[in-house]
């Protein structure tokens, strides 16, 4: 996979945005998360907006 994309990105952000608060969503890993795969930290960090596979995808 290509470090450049010509496909318009997809954020996370906007995966979100019709939550009612609106507002954007901050998070910090600590120590303990270290050696996590990003893909599952961010799922269960994000709760059922999006799916574990939704967020690989997302970050690829």
């Amino acid at each position: 996979m290509s470090a450049h994309n010509e496909e318009t990105p997809i954020l996370i952000e906007d995966e979100l945005a019709d939550e009612e608060s609106g507002e954007a969503v901050v998070l910090e890993a600590d120590a303990d998360a270290a050696g996590q795969r990003l893909d599952q930290w961010l799922a269960a960090k994000l709760g059922p907006e999006l799916s574990r596979s939704r967020v690989q995808a997302l970050i690829r």
